[in-house]
């Protein structure tokens, strides 16, 4: 459905945020949505379900309208294919989404004769950083962003008079190791056409000194982003796993067709922490929480509660990069670290109960801490992975050290974040009385939000799953609830 239908955004500005006078006008914002498609012959959109177009796209027999990864070999931007934006000689805020299904996008601006050109980054997911970050593109730094992910820019064309600028794209596919697009027809995205007239331009200026936050509004700060750690104490710490299944080669009739086929095997699900969609599994320790409703039953293991700080851990065993995305809350990167994923695999795969992985169990052990002796202390099921630490800390990218509501998680990478279930507004030293939504993001219990990852076409199968917030005992009920200026409610 995605692939096929329209894509845009749209821009929330916050009436109390504070900012530079010259910065104030969302309606300036250029929307870049980029995607990748795929056309047949008639530039009908085409999509490579089972054997569609003469070839059998799809690894297995189980799921024959699924790709494991959808990769289009047209760039489109705002719904057209390879365009171009006439601008003239002053500085644009334009606002990057990545609305593909599975393909990241490494940009950079570049001259005709292949300089790279600076781009500032003033605003992440969820809001606007507190000072802006050079994303330095004569040293050829790109700006990573995977399907989700946003970031609003500020490009400066006053130097470029009668140039045509390119922006490309140097994301391999999967990312970050699949097959390169240097050479490519993917490496070019869009266009820049820079007219000759200067422009007087009194836009805000990123490369002054001037905050775009002033520092009464600065980012409420759950970590220290240059440090890489922590900033405050958390209820509890989860670690998750992020897992692929994968299916062998096998001849079987083809459901769709009725003919024999010759699968070649490949990805047949990829799941949050080894468990499906609805928590249906052969475990028995009684530590997922059974809701049901409208006669359907789903086993919830993830139940924060309203108010807390917690930290994730995700375990990226897969070969390729996820972006994950939490509904409800916006969060803060802590740091990245390596692990060993010859040592840890080993000792994941032991800790199953027939001392070998076993595929859409869940987590091998109890996901209650308390009753995993080889937690570590942290919910999740899993055997600790600090062991198996391979690497330093690797504090969040500049550009990352704002709210983000999806993140980049690489593979063979434990990413660690802080989520807080309050407003990001609410000050670190609030009563926690008052860490509370003004409205119930409880749902009565039976509603509830989810985490998933971004790529589509994983979270169509299986990658995704619900998560149910417990109210604040100390805050008022949610019928009482309101909004004032300084409490949140």
């Amino acid at each position: 459905n995605v692939n096929a239908g329209l894509a845009g955004v749209y821009y929330l500005q916050d009436p109390a945020q504070s900012m530079p006078a010259n910065l104030t006008n969302p309606a300036q914002t250029i929307p870049i949505v980029l995607q990748d498609r795929s056309f047949d012959e008639h530039g009908q959109l085409y999509f490579p379900g089972d054997s569609s177009g003469g070839a059998l796209s799809s690894p297995n027999p189980d799921h024959p309208y699924w790709v494991p990864e959808f990769v289009g070999d047209v760039n489109v931007v705002n719904g057209k294919a390879w365009p171009y934006f006439e601008v003239q000689r002053q500085r644009y805020r334009l606002l990057f989404l990545n609305g593909s299904n599975a393909r990241a996008y490494s940009l950079l601006l570049k001259t005709a004769r292949g300089k790279g050109v600076n781009m500032w980054v003033i605003a992440t997911d969820g809001g606007y950083l507190d000072v802006p970050v050079k994303i330095n593109g004569e040293r050829n730094q790109p700006l990573n962003i995977m399907p989700g992910e946003r970031y609003e820019v500020i490009i400066d064309f006053k130097d470029f008079s009668g140039q045509n600028l390119t922006l490309t794209n140097s994301a391999a596919m999967p990312f970050p190791f699949g097959d390169p697009v240097a050479g490519t027809r993917m490496e070019s995205v869009m266009q820049f056409r820079v007219g000759r007239l200067e422009i007087k331009d009194k836009s805000f200026k990123p490369d002054s000194s001037t905050r775009l936050r002033s520092v009464a509004q600065s980012i409420v700060r759950l970590t220290d982003p240059i440090k890489g750690t922590l900033s405050v104490t958390p209820a509890k710490t989860r670690q998750l796993t992020l897992n692929e299944v994968m299916g062998d080669p096998v001849n079987a009739v083809d459901p769709v067709t009725g003919t024999m086929q010759a699968y070649a095997g490949g990805p047949l699900e990829v799941l949050l922490n080894n468990t499906q969609w609805t928590g249906a599994s052969p475990r028995t320790n009684g530590d997922f929480t059974t809701i049901t409703v409208g006669g359907t039953s789903v086993a919830v293991s993830e139940l924060p509660q309203e108010g807390t700080t917690e930290v994730w851990e995700i375990v990226n065993q897969t070969a390729d990069a996820h972006p994950i995305h939490l509904h409800l809350v916006q969060f803060q990167l802590i740091n990245r670290q390596t692990f060993d994923t010859v040592a840890w695999d080993a000792a994941y795969g032991a800790a199953f109960p027939t001392g070998a992985f076993q595929p859409a169990y869940g987590p091998p052990g109890d996901y209650r801490a308390a009753n995993n002796p080889l937690s570590g202390g942290k919910d999740g099921g899993n055997p600790d992975v600090t062991p198996y630490l391979a690497g330093a800390v690797i504090p969040p990218g500049a550009q990352e050290r704002g709210w983000k509501d999806t993140l980049i998680m690489y593979p063979g990478d434990v990413t660690r974040i802080a989520v807080r279930y309050a407003p990001t507004d609410a000050p670190v030293s609030a009563p926690a009385a008052q860490l509370a939504y003004p409205f119930d993001p409880s749902g009565g219990m039976q509603y509830g939000y989810v985490f998933h990852c971004h790529i589509l076409d994983h979270e169509d199968n299986e990658m995704m799953r619900p998560k149910m917030v417990q109210l604040n005992p100390l805050a008022p009920a949610p019928s009482a609830r309101r909004l004032v200026k300084g409490v949140n409610y």
